[in-house]
């Protein structure tokens, strides 16, 4: 028996710029006592319930695409997961105005 602990679902977004001397990526400095150790990785986390329930709020992507481009029928709560892990971990929110007013301290 392994003591590898089994994979859960995860999302990760990298965001990249591109800048005079070279382009830049944003990555976060992982708190010293988490399971990273200080290390610098990109914004992401485990799939939550929550992500399922906004896929249809997302813009730029269809399910179907999603789905295939990931290669899982879920693929689009991957995208809602990266999303928003990227705004929990670093304040940055990729989001438009356009369907409508989202209370964001509800959730």
């Amino acid at each position: 028996m392994s003591d590898v602990p089994e994979a859960r679902p995860s999302s990760t977004v990298i965001l990249a710029r591109e800048a005079d001397a070279a382009p830049e990526v944003l990555m976060m400095r992982r708190h010293e006592r988490s399971s990273f150790g200080g290390a610098y990785a990109f914004p992401g986390g485990v799939l939550e319930a929550a992500d399922f329930l906004v896929i249809d709020r997302c813009d730029g992507v269809t399910p179907d695409d999603a789905a295939r481009i990931l290669d899982d029928d879920d693929g689009l709560a991957y995208y809602s997961a990266a999303i928003r892990e990227l705004f929990e971990e670093s304040g940055v929110l990729l989001a438009s105005f356009g369907q409508g007013g989202v209370d964001l301290d509800a959730s």
